[in-house]
């Protein structure tokens, strides 16, 4: 039979309490340090998928005849 594998608990997860809620709408919550900006925070969080976007579909080139 299979032996089961034991679970990996190396991971460190952050401690939620010595972190600031930033809210970005009805559904969604994001953590930052107490320190940091909410407003850059929201910001880069706006626009964190610009750049994959932009790099991965590639508008596709007009052919007139």
């Amino acid at each position: 039979m299979h032996e089961k594998k034991p679970a990996i608990s190396n991971t460190k997860t952050p401690d939620l309490s010595k972190m600031k809620a930033v809210v970005i709408d009805f559904k969604t919550v994001i953590y930052i340090e107490q320190g940091a900006n909410a407003e850059e925070a929201r910001q880069r969080y706006a626009t964190r998928g610009e750049y994959y976007s932009k790099a991965l579909i590639k508008p596709k080139a007009v052919v007139v005849k």
